[in-house]
């Protein structure tokens, strides 16, 4: 890709930057006592399945990922298998739960006992052939940018149901919620934003989609927005991928200092509430802080909620105005909202 095209993403990016620098002084970096350590050893995978190519896919040459949560038994075998990101293909979904279905686990072992714990896993499908967007579809990414700058609602909705239908690599799935990210932030609501961000910046083992200095100030951008949204957890992982990566001197030394800080405040259990829209696949998922919860503004239906933990699981039907309360020695938890798409609803994490 040329520069000229870089630096006119990064230009249009940059009129939407959350200052990395100002999220950093909004977390409180209260000290906290030491706390004993627990003998706690996850699971450890010790067979993998290859999950299978679609060959419908395969044949259309799209390429996608996705994400899983899980639970693995005290036999070693996954079970409760819940898909919770990815491109949102159904076909490159089922071929995920297959695979994790014939995968097989050391169990956990808490104090030198084995019990259940929760797994998260991603798959990524991936054909051979170039690496990045063709020319034709960062043709059309420029002329829907064009139309996003001249305010053409109706001209950038028919630019990017093209990039819909014409994305075939992950390269292409980058740019094209590139394109639904800058749309939301010019007509949307930051849910709808995050939710874009969060796929545009979809990160293999260290490798992304989209172009390095882009990708970096995206990561920014996502991470300042969900520390203003309350979703401490998920700035933490993703502060932490951030670290990973060859950063300058500046930049590495803020994210350190950030990564440093969140961790003290998230020790702390802070209470937050934080809302969240259901996706097209029926979920959405909120990383706790406390072992209390509850929900509200509710406008849609949330037909069941899960957790998943680093030592347990359980499911349930949700029940309006209740308080739920995981047990505390269940550890770290993801909420598993399932729903009616679009549902929009706030998780008050704490009391």
């Amino acid at each position: 890709m040329k520069v000229t095209q870089i630096a006119l993403m990064l230009g249009l990016v940059a009129i939407l930057f959350y200052s990395f620098a100002q999220a950093e002084n909004t977390i409180d970096d209260t000290a906290i006592n030491a706390k004993p350590i627990e003998t706690f050893n996850p699971p450890t995978r010790i067979k993998t399945k290859t999950p299978k190519f679609p060959v419908m896919r395969q044949k259309q040459g799209k390429e996608g990922w996705a994400e899983v949560n899980f639970m693995v038994d005290t036999a070693g075998k996954p079970y409760d298998i819940t898909v919770v990101g990815g491109t949102g293909d159904n076909l490159f979904e089922k071929a995920t739960i297959r695979a994790v279905k014939q995968f097989l686990y050391e169990p956990a072992v808490f104090q030198g006992q084995p019990i259940d714990a929760g797994v998260n896993h991603r798959i990524t499908y991936e054909l051979m052939g170039p690496a990045g967007a063709s020319g034709s579809f960062i043709g059309k990414f420029r002329r829907f940018q064009k139309f996003v700058n001249e305010n053409n609602q109706n001209s950038a909705n028919k630019k990017i149901d093209e990039l819909y239908k014409s994305k075939k690599s992950l390269y292409e799935e980058a740019f094209f919620y590139l394109a639904k990210f800058l749309y939301a932030a010019k007509w949307q609501d930051k849910l709808a934003q995050l939710e874009h961000l969060k796929q545009a910046t979809y990160v293999d083992n260290l490798r992304g989609f989209l172009p390095d200095d882009l990708l970096v100030q995206l990561m920014q951008t996502k991470i300042s927005m969900q520390l203003e949204m309350n979703r401490l957890r998920d700035a933490k992982k993703d502060i932490q991928s951030l670290s990973e990566r060859e950063l300058g001197p500046d930049l590495a030394a803020r994210v350190a200092s950030m990564s440093e800080k969140l961790d003290k405040l998230i020790a702390t259990k802070p209470s937050v509430s934080t809302q969240y829209r259901l996706t097209d696949s029926y979920r959405g998922f909120h990383r706790l802080i406390n072992n209390q919860f509850s929900l509200s503004d509710i406008n849609g239906d949330v037909a069941e909620l899960r957790l998943h933990c680093d030592k347990g699981r359980v499911g349930f039907i949700h029940s309006e105005g209740t308080q739920y309360t995981v047990d505390p020695s269940w550890k770290d938890c993801g909420l598993i909202m399932i729903g009616d798409p679009g549902t929009t609803l706030t998780v008050h994490d704490g009391v």
